[in-house]
């Protein structure tokens, strides 16, 4: 934006020999509101150790990128993805040409999730999205949305003085959200507003609601350090990895992944919500599952 330089981090396989190797690609964008593109090494590194390029970015004026963008503006952050996209393919990367350009994703936390959930309809380069609480159905966020769209998801987002509109959803797309109420704790089906905008569009999408974990935990802080902490990070890892696996390299073995009855072996049960459903639909597989943990949409072991 405004031509400004961007600070972020390249991953790619260690202690691997590259040579003639072309390998997909992952865009990783911050949360606002004091997060950067450190606090989210943990998925890029995931990445990285199963044959991913991956680069994470902050947005102008966010962590230690330079600019006078405002702190909260949708456009700034869906310009960090386009821009770290550019750099991908571009020759500033010394990885660029290991980089399979058919093979692009990206994932965003909070305010990226809702920005990456618009600009994967206005990037063509982009093959599929995991967006971390949570995907989004418009530029305003929708009850779906930590901010719960409207006019405060558009003070949120800097986009009150811009109108509201829906996204396209082009690519298949996995939201990850957590299972704080809100204002909807009544309703089990208020985390999937977003899932079913892509599922009416016959696009592939997946939503997981994530028991008992606030907004923040996609974020990992400094104070973060101890074994729950770090067994949260590897399932999301776990989770975004397989979403990726499936769409980025038509791995067969992600689907067994994301529909197991287990999570890194932990049960399903105690990994997703039992307040809010979660939900699986890939037309392409014939797989239209409203609600995970009904009879024949998760497999046993």
């Amino acid at each position: 934006m405004h031509g400004t330089r961007l600070y972020g981090t390249l991953f790619a396989p260690a202690d691997r020999d590259l040579s003639g190797l072309v390998l997909p690609a992952v865009v990783i964008t911050p949360a606002s509101g004091g997060g950067d593109e450190s606090m989210y090494h943990w998925a890029a590194r995931d990445l990285a150790g199963h044959g991913y390029i991956a680069v994470t970015v902050d947005p102008q004026g966010v962590g230690r990128s330079p600019g006078t963008a405002p702190a909260q503006d949708l456009n700034n952050y869906a310009d960090a993805t386009v821009s770290a996209l550019d750099f991908l393919l571009s020759a500033r990367n010394p990885l660029h040409a290991h980089v399979d350009r058919a093979r692009l994703g990206a994932a965003g936390h909070s305010l990226s999730a809702r920005a990456l959930s618009w600009q994967q309809g206005e990037d063509v380069r982009l093959r599929a999205i995991v967006a971390w609480d949570n995907l989004s159905s418009t530029r305003h966020g929708d009850r779906g949305t930590p901010s719960q769209g409207g006019l405060g998801g558009a003070l949120f987002s800097g986009e009150l003085m811009r109108p509201n509109a829906p996204v396209a959803p082009r690519v298949p797309a996995m939201g990850q959200a957590s299972d704080d109420p809100g204002t909807g704790a009544s309703d089990p089906e208020r985390k999937k507003f977003a899932y079913e905008h892509w599922r009416r569009a016959g696009i592939g999408t997946m939503q997981l609601v994530m028991r008992d974990l606030p907004h923040e935990a996609w974020a990992q802080y400094a104070t973060q350090g101890s074994a729950a902490d770090s067994l949260r990070l590897q399932r999301l890892a776990h989770l975004t990895r397989a979403w990726f696996d499936l769409w980025l390299r038509e791995d067969d073995a992600a689907l067994t992944r994301l529909t197991s009855r287990r999570v890194l072996g932990e049960d399903a049960a105690a990994v997703y919500s039992a307040t809010f459903r979660s939900a699986l639909y890939l037309p392409s597989l014939g797989i239209d599952c409203p609600d995970l943990f009904a009879e024949g949409c998760l497999r046993s072991d």
